[in-house]
């Protein structure tokens, strides 16, 4: 399947949101020349991910944005040889209320970024629901962030399929 074929595939029992708003992104000229992550660099990794539904990605649909992101990093204690810990928190907003599709695009940030943080840093990302913005906030917050489900669902090739077309480089551009 074409990118967008496998868009409109994943919606044929109709779409949630069949009109969304777009918004046109400015590539990201990124200034940060630490080795650390920063917020601008965890939303350029996560804003190309392509909706399951639509044929644009995460950032154009405006479902993430930069400064719905913190990052912040934790040193070892002095004297011990653990790794650093960085903290990603991240807020989602889903383009309808009754957005069927939270856990999928969740499942796909948590793998791309995975994939694309710094392997010298313990990562813990938590993501959000924007307050208000989903019908089952609280039990959804709940279901994105149960680390179980999150392994159970990397194991199932029915899952991880889908999630590969949306996070896969060749269309996060």
């Amino acid at each position: 399947l074409t990118e967008t074929q496998f868009c409109w595939s994943m919606a044929q029992s109709g779409l949630a949101n069949p009109n969304p708003v777009v918004r046109t992104l400015v590539p990201s000229s990124s200034n940060n020349t630490s080795d650390d992550f920063c917020a601008e660099d965890v939303f350029d990794v996560i804003s190309v991910i392509r909706d399951p539904e639509h044929p644009y990605n995460l950032g154009e649909l405006y479902v993430v944005d930069e400064q719905w992101i913190t990052v912040e990093y934790k040193d070892p204690p002095p004297g011990t040889k653990g790794l650093r810990e960085g903290n990603i928190h991240i807020q989602i907003k889903p383009t309808v209320p009754h957005c069927h599709l939270v856990q999928h695009i969740a499942l796909c940030i948590l793998i791309r970024l995975d994939r694309y943080l710094p392997a010298l840093v313990r990562w813990r990302i938590q993501l959000q629901l924007k307050e208000g913005s989903h019908e089952s906030e609280q039990e959804m917050n709940k279901l994105i962030n149960d680390k179980e489900r999150v392994a159970a669902a990397t194991e199932n090739p029915d899952i991880m399929g889908p999630v590969e077309q949306c996070i896969d480089d060749e269309v996060c551009v």
